[in-house]
């Protein structure tokens, strides 16, 4: 059987700190892609690109195609699309996506409810979600016989309160994971070590202007993540938040009952 590789593209969404509630919520968010499918699915969403825009040097962002005064200056300025031809375009673009090889996994973390529900303990948003999502990755490898696992995330600035940067943080992180290191197995004690010896030893940061793939993951991150801010536990059944419903479908789930819930996208805490 020939080595499975499959390459995982993750975005973020929310703010890192703890005590920073601007936004309560904080999620990775991630897509899983056969290594062997990804020509065909950068192809598929260029052509869009040149269809619509003329040029395939379009970056696509949740955020600029959502809110108006986004969208005008990021798309429809630049590019002289009309509203109506934008919209068309996003419908074909959720529509390849819901169509492609591709499964979304994710986690949230709700600040709000970690600092009421551990209050003996401080959790950091950023590693805690970074492990609930590599743990739902692990478990999608042996599910699906995969031998690597590649991960690659948006690239990020900034830093946290100390002054460390929140990229090295992660990657110091990532490695402590691989290494058998868990700050959730202390109030976990029930629960067996992952095993990790199909992901990649490092992680490595692209920026999404330069990758079609971190841009899906971007327009996965925000719908998940607003899909929790609604309904919170509720990835399965209606009601659903619209831009959830258009990939739904992509989620990743139990092969057996079909659950999207701790599967595709887990929930912390989940009280």
């Amino acid at each position: 059987m020939a080595h499975q590789i499959i390459n995982f593209y993750i975005d973020d969404t929310g703010t890192k700190e703890l005590a920073d509630l601007r936004t309560y919520l904080f999620a990775y968010i991630g897509i899983s892609i056969m290594e062997k499918n990804e020509d065909t699915i950068v192809e598929k969403i260029s052509s869009l690109k040149m269809k619509y825009f003329k040029t395939t040097d379009v970056e696509l962002k949740s955020t600029w195609l959502r809110i108006p005064e986004h969208r005008f200056m990021k798309y429809v300025k630049p590019y002289n699309i009309s509203e109506r031809e934008l919209y068309y375009f996003t419908v074909e673009l959720f529509n390849t996506i819901r169509l492609s090889p591709i499964h979304c996994i994710g986690s949230v973390v709700d600040k709000n409810r970690l600092l009421k529900t551990y209050r003996k303990i401080l959790f950091d948003p950023s590693p805690v979600c970074y492990e609930l999502l590599l743990q739902r990755i692990a478990n999608y490898a042996t599910q699906y016989f995969i031998d690597e696992v590649n991960i690659f995330i948006d690239d990020m600035s900034g830093k946290n309160i100390t002054g460390s940067e929140w990229k090295e943080l992660l990657i110091k992180y990532h490695r402590k994971l691989k290494k058998g290191y868990s700050p959730l197995y202390r109030t976990w004690i029930k629960r067996k070590k992952m095993d990790y010896s199909r992901i990649c030893e490092d992680i490595v940061f692209i920026d999404s202007k330069d990758s079609v793939l971190i841009q899906i993951a971007d327009l996965c991150a925000y719908n998940v993540m607003r899909q929790a801010r609604e309904y919170w536990c509720n990835f399965d059944n209606p009601p659903f938040y619209k831009g959830y419903s258009w990939i739904k479908p992509i989620m990743h789930c139990n092969p057996k009952s079909g659950q999207i819930l701790r599967f595709g996208v887990v929930n912390f805490p989940s009280n």
